[in-house]
């Protein structure tokens, strides 16, 4: 098993229907993890919500969780389509001119409200970590209450149905995903741990009952 490491954390919410300004610190943070950024308003109207406020707070978590991101002062934020449970970003920096080693466009997830009910989005999270580690998925950077940042793919597309006939590109398709399949994932498997054991206990207590 590949080592791991914990990504980032930072304690706040990210809601896209935010309808008020707020400050937030202009300095780099020492500590991520001891630094809360307050929630934003989850009780306006579709009507009531304005973009500028949510892109504020989408640049603060960047900020927060980002070293490089330290300096940025504003940034650009475009839908992606396809999210399912998630709401998806693309976060670019607003900067004049590039550097090498400097911000860097991500992807800002945030999870849809209510998911929680039936994803543990702590084990997807921790999951994703140990797939990173064996070379699999966007590099997960960051961590907040409800969502996360991650590496832009930039130069990754879908395959095409015309690629996928192709015989080499098929057989490529086929040794990655053996190659996924033969992943240990520790945090999946304690999922299916945990429900096995409430299986066994519905059913140990089923039998006393009936005895």
């Amino acid at each position: 098993m590949p080592s791991l490491s914990s990504p980032p954390r930072v304690d706040t919410i990210l809601d896209p229907g935010a309808s008020h300004p707020r400050r937030f610190p202009a300095s780099p943070l020492s500590d991520v993890r001891a630094h809360r950024i307050p929630n934003c308003s989850s009780d306006a109207s579709p009507a009531d919500r304005d973009p500028a406020f949510f892109r504020a707070d989408a640049l603060a978590v960047c900020r927060a969780l980002l070293p490089s991101w330290s300096g940025v002062s504003d940034a650009r934020l475009e839908p992606i389509a396809g999210g399912i449970t998630n709401a998806l970003h693309k976060v670019t920096p607003e900067t004049a001119v590039y550097r090498e080693g400097g911000p860097e466009p991500v992807v800002l997830r945030v999870f849809g409200r209510g998911t929680e009910r039936f994803l543990n989005r702590e084990t997807e999270t921790a999951a994703l970590a140990e797939l990173n580690a064996f070379g699999f998925g966007a590099a997960c950077l960051g961590v907040f209450n409800n969502g996360r940042l991650e590496a832009f793919l930039a130069d990754a597309r879908p395959v095409t149905i015309e690629e996928m006939a192709t015989p080499s590109v098929a057989r490529a398709v086929a040794q990655t995903l053996r190659r996924l399949h033969a992943c240990d994932v520790r945090a999946r498997r304690g999922v299916v741990a945990s429900k096995n054991a409430s299986a066994s206990a519905s059913a140990s207590a089923s039998a006393s009952a009936s005895a």
